[in-house]
């Protein structure tokens, strides 16, 4: 079986997967703490903000291990269509992924985390203004 080539080296992806758990945590503690995301989300906005990043972890993972950016692209489409409808603008969505990316950054090693910087802008750069209705 021929191993699929990674985005990143294997070191990259080791200290991303150390670090990922504790970046989740860290955004949604800050958003909680900045957005009061409760006002648009509801009650469950504090399950929805750790449920949605670690569903980041889970893209940004796939796009790294397969030198995938386009999964990343993809997920930029899915969220500006869907998360409206659960109450998180675009605005809060941008700073909560430059907040992981921030946690990241402070987490892993630099340079690993040069590697990783390429695929976290495609998330924070992304196409995120609302599509036409």
């Amino acid at each position: 079986m021929t191993e699929q080539p990674l985005g990143v080296s294997r070191e990259c992806l080791k200290a991303f997967e150390e670090a990922s758990a504790e970046a989740e945590r860290v955004a949604v503690a800050q958003c909680l703490e900045a957005d009061r995301p409760e006002d648009t989300m509801g009650p469950e906005a504090e399950a929805m903000l750790r449920s949605g990043m670690q569903f980041v972890t889970r893209m940004l993972r796939a796009s790294l291990q397969f030198a995938a950016e386009g999964v990343l692209t993809d997920q930029v489409q899915w969220g500006r269509e869907r998360l409206p409808h659960y109450g998180a603008h675009v605005e809060m969505v941008q700073r909560n992924l430059r907040r992981y990316a921030d946690a990241l950054q402070s987490i892993m090693p630099g340079t690993t985390y040069k590697e990783l910087a390429p695929y976290v802008d495609t998330l924070i750069a992304g196409e995120w203004s609302t599509p036409p209705s």
